[in-house]
């Protein structure tokens, strides 16, 4: 059975190398928000192909939703929360909701 903490600190530890810090003043080495999650997704998925993981399917808008605020708020969504994203039609609203 592999060491899962150390598999995941190889996961997790490149990644700050991937994320280039904003230079003072001029803007040169500032990445977008867009390219940065690119660089993220596809050094995830080369690392799960060469590790031979299968991702698992994305959770529920519900599920995420609860997940979400347990990990930023520590508390569980309110109700009307809950109704108000589901309801929802924005395709971004998870990303909405994470930056929120």
């Amino acid at each position: 059975m592999k060491n899962w903490s150390w598999l995941l600190f190889r996961l997790v530890f490149p990644l700050f190398l991937l994320c280039p810090f904003p230079s003072s003043g001029t803007g040169e080495g500032a990445t977008s928000p867009e390219e940065v999650s690119r660089q993220v997704d596809d050094y995830f998925d080369s690392v799960w192909q060469r590790e031979g993981i299968r991702p698992s399917a994305d959770s529920s808008d519900a599920e995420f939703l609860r997940r979400v605020s347990l990990a930023i708020a520590g508390v569980i969504p309110k109700s009307q929360e809950v109704l108000d994203f589901l309801r929802s039609r924005d395709r971004d609203k998870r990303t909405k909701k994470i930056e929120k």
